[in-house]
């Protein structure tokens, strides 16, 4: 049953072998004694003698939308009232939006072409962790607010993480400069390319398109023939490299 953890590392290419998964999981003697536990303690379930049914009405067109809605609330309810009724409530809310992840997670995907199974991980940890902690008063449309906050958070994420890359890469090069005398003839400029290619190596000429040439991500990608997830990777991987031959070379380096 899932945990608000449990997808954050979702293989590449598992996300239909997932949901047959966790399809399976609803067949079992255990969660079928545990839906039924909730099942008796809600009215509005009283209908659906197995999860299947209760799954397959809420994750189609038909039936009433308010209805549909307010089951979602009770199953969150639910979960977040009892501990052992957590990962039914999880398994049957994942399973009942499938649909409306699986839009979401076609949208965010171009932002994760190295490693798809990141945004998988990402969209069904962070589900996860609503049901789990949303709260369920202020929360009107259960379905719309969750797929909703789960793809604003996942682009608020990356923009935070691009902020941060730019802010190390220009902190960085500022060390760097600093470190190298004379910049401002033609033998200091070059002391400094080299001293950045000694710093980072083959990825040189992305943090100089970055911390100089005011790049972003996008930008840098196009002119380096990378895609941008590759080109993200390779800038946190320069970053780290720096940090860690800055903090050997002086400890009060802190960024």
């Amino acid at each position: 049953m899932p945990t608000s953890h449990s997808h954050r590392q979702t293989p590449p290419g598992s996300w239909h072998d997932l949901h047959q998964r966790l399809t399976l999981a609803t067949t079992t003697r255990r969660f079928q004694g545990a839906y039924q536990a909730i099942r008796r303690r809600n009215n509005q379930l009283a209908r659906f003698a197995e999860p299947g049914a209760l799954i397959g009405w809420l994750s189609t067109a038909q039936g009433d939308p308010d209805l549909k809605n307010s089951v979602l609330h009770d199953l969150m309810r639910a979960g977040q009232r009892d501990p052992d009724a957590l990962g039914v409530a999880q398994t049957l809310m994942i399973l009942a939006l499938w649909p409306g992840l699986e839009a979401v997670r076609r949208r965010l995907r171009r932002y994760f072409k190295r490693d798809p199974g990141d945004v998988e991980g990402e969209v069904l940890a962070r589900l996860s962790l609503a049901i789990s902690t949303g709260n369920t008063i202020s929360i009107r449309r259960v379905a719309a607010t969750l797929l909703m906050n789960i793809e604003r958070d996942v682009k608020r994420s990356l923009i935070r993480e691009q902020r941060q890359c730019l802010a190390e890469a220009e902190a960085a090069c500022e060390a760097t400069i600093l470190a190298t005398p004379n910049v401002s003839d033609s033998k200091g400029q070059d002391d400094l390319l080299a001293s950045l290619r000694n710093a980072f190596g083959a990825d040189a000429p992305l943090v100089e398109l970055v911390a100089f040439a005011d790049c972003n991500f996008r930008e840098a990608a196009a002119r380096l023939g990378l895609s941008h997830e590759a080109t993200r990777k390779r800038h946190a991987r320069a970053m780290k490299k720096l940090r860690r031959r800055l903090s050997q070379s002086d400890p009060k380096i802190g960024f």
